[in-house]
């Protein structure tokens, strides 16, 4: 399996490890797996991924069924005009145009930055309450990570997560979890309040440099358009560009 697709397929892992932690469901088949968190928020929360050489249409037919029976909206990642057009047949609709998946191959310098490893419930909490914050700015609603269970941040082999802090407070975060050996570095945010000084950066290269600690052989991310600069200055390099589509909910 080449990088692009071990990548993709480490993705999944990831969104459904998330929802399993999440109190969620998980359903995985040839086809693709498909993940309720403990919301019904659709996007990033709720969604499929399409299996490598799976059929997409299938897919995204066994995601309305899914859904519908929650009662919710779901996303779609696509990376092939297949997916896309099954997408389109299925009657999703595109969000992001643009959500690229980038790699980092060797360890960055470590920052100088005030930070700790996620170690126990209260730092935990520090770090979701500075994720679910951040994250308000690309559109999720308040408490749909804060309200996730801080045990999923530590105590666990393939996890790691990271606080850093200004002035005592905490103010940035990230984590990253070990998937076909390649460390996804995810949930990377910072407090508007304390953007521009380099504390994304930061937290990253400790999450990307935890992932080779624990025996991965690159880092990997999905990057918003608030990331996508910072990350390619660290060295991140683009792989591919997933699309992302939404269906509504039920009616």
């Amino acid at each position: 399996m080449d990088l692009a697709d071990r990548g993709h397929a480490a993705m999944a892992v990831r969104y459904g490890l998330g929802a399993k932690l999440d109190g969620g469901d998980v359903v995985e088949t040839p086809d693709g797996l498909m993940f309720a968190g403990r919301t019904d928020f659709p996007v990033l929360v709720n969604g499929a991924v399409p299996a490598v050489g799976g059929d997409p249409r299938a897919l995204a037919s066994a995601a309305r069924e899914f859904f519908a029976a929650r009662g919710r909206g779901f996303s779609l990642f696509t990376r092939s005009s297949a997916e896309d057009e099954a997408a389109t047949q299925a009657g999703l609709h595109l969000l992001m145009e643009r959500y690229p998946a980038m790699v980092l191959r060797s360890r960055v310098p470590e920052p100088d930055v005030e930070s700790v490893l996620v170690s126990d419930a209260a730092c935990a909490r520090q770090f979701l309450h500075v994720v679910d914050s951040s994250f308000a700015s690309i559109g999720l609603p308040p408490g749909v990570l804060g309200d996730m269970p801080p045990e999923a941040f530590f105590g666990r082999d393939d996890t790691a997560a990271f606080v850093a802090y200004l002035d005592g407070e905490p103010v940035a975060a990230a984590s990253v979890v070990l998937a076909r050996g390649i460390g996804g570095v995810q949930w990377v945010g910072v407090l508007e309040q304390a953007r521009g000084r380099g504390l994304g950066a930061g937290v990253t290269a400790l999450a990307a440099n935890a992932s080779f600690d624990m025996g991965a052989d690159c880092a990997w991310l999905e990057a918003s358009h608030m990331g996508e600069p910072v990350y390619a200055r660290m060295g991140f390099e683009e792989v591919f560009s997933y699309r992302v589509y939404v269906a509504p909910p039920p009616e």
